[in-house]
């Protein structure tokens, strides 16, 4: 939905270049300053901790992630 907002009006996002890169209508351009990293966090309520399948969904993220399995 954003690349659709953006062309339509004057508003500019900041967003990483993988998601803007093949989106026709709109210019990628270098931010001005520098835009440090963000944080990914993953949550899951305790009810689902011990299921077999979302504990294989969590495997799998965390082994083809960089995400640290602290906490995990």
């Amino acid at each position: 939905m954003l690349p659709e907002i953006l062309r339509v009006s004057d508003l500019v996002a900041v967003i990483p270049r993988r998601l803007a890169v093949n989106t026709q209508g709109l210019k990628v351009m270098t931010p001005p300053l520098t835009i440090p990293g963000f944080t990914k966090t993953v949550v899951w309520h305790e009810r689902t901790h011990r299921d077999e399948g979302f504990r294989w969904l969590r495997s799998v993220l965390f082994s083809t992630s960089t995400v640290s399995q602290s906490g995990a």
